[in-house]
């Protein structure tokens, strides 16, 4: 056993000393098992950077599970087996946690744990291959306060957290279920959901029906995107939400909008996300300046008032200024980094024009994204990874507003936090942490697969801001939101 990521078979195949809950048991309990294997190893192509376990609380030994269940398994399915059950013929939960506990040295030498029951027939591999693309604390709802337990991903370390702070005792004399607390626990740890936020189908620019894009982007393991069609009338001012029949994914209503003019004659471009139908469209029949066209500080302002996630969208490819972004009366991030200005003209920061916005005094936080038309290779470049509750529209935008995300070409952070004049960053293996601050401030760390750093913040200008870069051996960046008052 040598991958990152361990799936969890979990079973009790022998139920029929359990008198307290009903459970169907005998040929009729392994015939489920047998089906909801038969079903799950058919996708074993896809779990070649996984190991799996077979595991089961209800019997003596491995030689007591039934040869037909056996047949099911591939050839490296590893065996658990072990009667230990003390709590589960009382409360299933208890009894699951009891024999994580029990193999918890095992579980150890992993950094993600994926857990599923074959009696649950796998009817979408879309779920799994979600998590497999992009592990995470990932989980799907039975309704609004509780996880589906029968299938879920977690980080290793936080499954550990969750189940040693449990009693198991008191689980069984309080009969409380295994779904209320493992919500109440991962719910105020959250979740991060990865996303783009700028996109192009064929309702304007793009090549592309809106379905097709959603698909290439489930593709590549995205929770949840924003297609984000021009808003004019040459094309019927669309808001793309096309009604997709996929599980655990989610697509925000958005738009790009155009209005007047920038400094340098430029037309405005601006993302707003969750708009509906009932926005009223500024004049603007094309690309073309239209002088009739209300102002952007107008504009802006009705997007932000109407509940709109709003961003300025890639501001060296337009050649946005200062006196611009200061122009703008609400709006909440900017692009930091686009991928389809980057590769297509070498344009694709927002550095520069955020640090001006930064000193000046204005508070925005950032996105990197796509701004995929699919005409060429200007997709899976940049995204944001969202910590939300759940993945829905209104937990995404809530999270969008409220700065719940950290955006990225490739790596990850695990954890920033800022006490008492220190800033610790921890980070997937990266060559460089840099902190930049107000006006040249700035300090760094530059070593081999670093994954953590300590910073001294009193060399940086207090309560003003800063904001954190990471850079992988790729060159690959990620980005905080900047941090202020710290």
């Amino acid at each position: 056993m040598k991958n990152k990521i361990l799936i969890e078979l979990r079973a009790a195949i022998d139920v029929s000393g359990n008198k307290l809950i009903p459970l169907c048991h005998g040929d009729k309990r392994t015939q489920q098992y047998v089906d909801g294997l038969n079903e799950f190893f058919k996708y074993q192509n896809h779990f070649s950077k996984c190991d799996i376990v077979f595991v089961d609380n209800t019997l003596d030994s491995s030689d007591d599970i039934p040869t037909q269940i056996r047949e099911c398994l591939s050839d490296d399915t590893f065996l658990y087996v072990k009667h230990k059950n003390d709590y589960g013929k009382f409360n299933k939960g208890a009894g699951d946690i009891e024999m994580w506990k029990e193999y918890s040295e095992i579980l150890e030498g992993y950094e993600y744990f994926f857990h599923y029951e074959p009696r649950l027939i796998l009817k979408d591999f879309s779920f799994i291959q979600s998590f497999l693309d992009n592990p995470r604390n990932y989980f799907t709802l039975s309704r609004s306060d509780q996880v589906r337990t029968g299938y879920f991903g977690v980080s290793v370390k936080d499954f550990y957290e969750f189940y040693d702070q449990i009693n198991l005792k008191n689980m069984v004399d309080n009969s409380i279920s295994i779904e209320d607390i493992m919500f109440e626990f991962f719910n105020d740890k959250g979740n991060f959901f990865k996303g783009n936020l700028h996109g192009h189908s064929n309702y304007s620019d793009g090549k592309l029906a809106p379905e097709d894009v959603c698909n290439a982007y489930i593709e590549k393991g995205y929770d949840f995107i924003s297609i984000t069609d021009h808003f004019l009338k040459m094309f019927n001012y669309p808001i793309t939400s096309p009604e997709l029949k996929i599980k655990n994914f989610t697509v925000i209503p958005g738009a790009e909008l155009h209005t007047s003019k920038m400094e340098n004659g430029e037309l405005w471009h601006l993302l707003a996300l969750g708009l509906n139908d009932k926005f009223k469209p500024p004049d603007q029949p094309n690309f073309l300046i239209n002088t009739k066209s209300e102002n952007i500080e107008n504009l802006s302002s009705r997007l932000f008032d109407a509940g709109a996630f709003v961003s300025l969208t890639h501001p060296e490819w337009n050649g946005m200024t200062l006196k611009d972004t200061l122009n703008i009366n609400k709006a909440h991030a900017i692009e930091i980094y686009n991928h389809s200005c980057a590769i297509e003209c070498d344009r694709g920061s927002g550095v520069a024009v955020l640090d001006q916005i930064l000193n000046h005094g204005k508070e925005l936080n950032i996105i990197a994204t796509d701004d995929t038309h699919f005409h060429t290779n200007d997709a899976f470049g940049g995204w944001v990874m969202v910590k939300s509750e759940i993945n829905s529209e209104e937990a995404i935008l809530e999270a969008l507003k409220n700065g719940h995300y950290y955006s990225s070409q490739g790596p990850d952070f695990k954890n920033i936090e800022v006490q008492n004049g220190r800033l610790e960053v921890l980070c997937s293996p990266v060559e460089k942490i840099i902190v930049s601050g107000y006006g040249s401030a700035s300090t760094y760390s530059n070593k081999t697969a670093m994954e953590s750093a300590v910073f001294n913040l009193g060399l940086l200008p207090q309560e003003k801001w800063l904001r954190v870069t990471i850079i992988d051996n790729k060159g690959k960046k990620a980005w905080t939101n900047p941090i202020y008052d710290y």
